[in-house]
């Protein structure tokens, strides 16, 4: 799994044409910590991991390996819609797994 995250973080990244740095700034990181997890050498926290997938416009299901859709279209909307519906998502799942 981590070796599955490592390349979809890395691939991620390469398609928004961003280096190591720029991305890692992005989520207030060093482009070495980036680099750290894209080597399958360690894991993001889990806040880090939901930023990344953010500015990569991608699920965080589809970084972990859970499937293979990589995105929602949301490309007309706000970040704090998208923001949004990544939460309704995340309550969908719990609401799904409590029953």
């Amino acid at each position: 799994m981590i070796g599955e995250l490592a390349a979809r973080l890395k691939n991620s990244r390469l398609r928004t044409g961003l280096t190591q740095e720029q991305a890692g700034r992005l989520v207030g990181i060093k482009g070495q910590t980036l680099s750290i997890y894209e080597n399958g050498n360690g894991l993001p926290s889990l806040e880090v991991f939901y930023k990344l997938a953010g500015n990569y416009k991608v699920s965080t299901d589809w970084l972990l390996g859970l499937n293979s859709e990589n995105t929602l279209k949301v490309d007309d909307l706000s970040e704090e819609n998208i923001e949004m519906l990544q939460k309704l998502a995340d309550k969908l799942r719990l609401s799904q797994q409590n029953r």
